[in-house]
């Protein structure tokens, strides 16, 4: 689970890195896998950059800390269990971890929704704390906060693209039931960037199947597999409001407020993030600035908006260098696919559309500032990296 039971994973996370490094330093075929290194190298360094100019303006001592963990020893620890990949074969295991992730997600907000309304007792108060997992339950709509709902993201863009790049003629049960799993939890959740992210997936499906070079008949499945998503959905809405657990104006209000100009928190943080940025355009206020909104006292540094406060803290130029980082990686993996020929197996594929789903979903939730979600950015230069081998990604179920 994302962020859950981070002191109980630490030790384990230890051990599996000391292992990493004997291998690293004791075999030659690790270093093989040359672009992670880079790429979280060049990661690590422009959140050097913005940690100097934090400093420089007197940002807080703590916010300094954070960012050191997060922008700078996260993306060295990314590189070593990225690295370690190159001689393991995860392909044959990946896929089944998504489908049982997704069947256990929807378990969990189902049983915690049922707790709420008070049929039977399900997890204890010490579970639902370490996993922020809470219901509300409002005028027309359901809401579960949960670390598990972030990753709903990466599992559901995800499957989503397994379905209409799978080849194979004979339908899978599992797979099609942890989809259906998949986007009834998206649905339970209520969480609006969720539902807009599988509502757009045509847009993110096509940027994969392009990046990788696909054939035009997945083009034609993402169509079909968007209309019976889009059908499924209507239908469950229907059934819902027929039966007196929708109201469908407040439904619509959800998502109409939020562009509004009192559409909430993340409006005000949105004008004051930009508005500050103005103040120091070029190089920004660094990491650990902070604006005249206040998300949390606890952390007033960190904002929902992630892009804007990248922009906000890192300036024109550190964007600059991020996009031209993870842009330069995805124009390498369409170089490999169209130019190199490479084979990439449908497990790579899946998670880098897992991806684009997890980054789309970043736009209005601080999920790329925990060490989970980070970590899955390393399927871009994991993929982008020439030197993993023809022989790996034309082996089917391997990366």
């Amino acid at each position: 689970m994302p962020r859950a039971y981070g002191l109980q994973k630490l030790p384990i996370l230890l051990l599996l890195l000391v292992l990493l490094l004997i291998n690293f330093f004791s075999k030659k075929t690790s270093v093989g896998m040359s672009r992670p290194i880079v790429f979280f190298s060049i990661f690590a360094a422009i959140n050097s950059l913005a940690l100097f100019v934090g400093v420089l303006h007197g940002n807080p001592d703590q916010a300094i800390i954070d960012g050191l963990r997060i922008g700078v020893i996260f993306p060295i620890i990314f590189a070593l269990l990225w690295t370690s990949l190159a001689d393991f074969n995860y392909g044959k295991y990946i896929n089944g971890i998504v489908e049982l992730s997704a069947i256990c997600t929807l378990v969990i907000i189902s049983l915690a929704i049922l707790q709420e309304i008070g049929v039977g007792y399900f997890f204890p108060e010490t579970f639902m704390e370490e996993n922020v997992l809470r219901v509300g339950l409002h005028e027309g709509y359901l809401q579960v906060t949960s670390h598990n709902v972030g990753s709903l993201f990466f599992i559901a863009g995800y499957l989503l693209y397994h379905a209409v790049a799978n080849q194979q003629k004979k339908i899978n049960i599992l797979s099609v039931a942890a989809l259906y799993c998949a986007l009834l939890a998206a649905m339970l959740s209520g969480r609006r960037a969720l539902q807009l992210a599988i509502f757009l997936m045509p847009l993110f499906l096509f940027f994969t199947a392009k990046i990788f070079a696909e054939k035009k008949s997945v083009t034609g499945r993402i169509v079909k597999l968007w209309l019976i998503v889009v059908l499924g959905v209507a239908m469950f809405l229907v059934y819902l409001f027929f039966n007196g657990h929708l109201n469908f104006d407040d439904f619509v209000d959800r998502f109409v407020l939020v562009f509004e100009d009192d559409g909430g928190a993340r409006t005000s943080q949105a004008a004051s993030l930009f508005s500050a940025f103005l103040s120091n355009p070029f190089f920004g206020s660094g990491i650990g600035g902070t604006t005249d909104v206040i998300r949390s006292d606890d952390a007033p540094w960190v904002y929902e908006l992630t892009y804007l406060q990248l922009l906000f803290n890192f300036g024109i130029v550190g964007m600059a260098l991020f996009a031209v980082l993870f842009f330069s990686q995805i124009w390498r993996i369409g170089c490999n696919a169209r130019y190199s020929h490479m084979n990439y197996s449908i497990e790579v594929k899946s998670m880098f559309s897992g991806v684009i789903f997890l980054m789309f979903g970043s736009a209005t939730n601080p999920y790329l500032g925990s060490f989970d979600f980070m970590l899955m950015l390393g399927i871009i230069p994991f993929a982008a990296n020439i030197g993993c081998g023809r022989r790996q990604l034309q082996v089917k179920g391997m990366a």
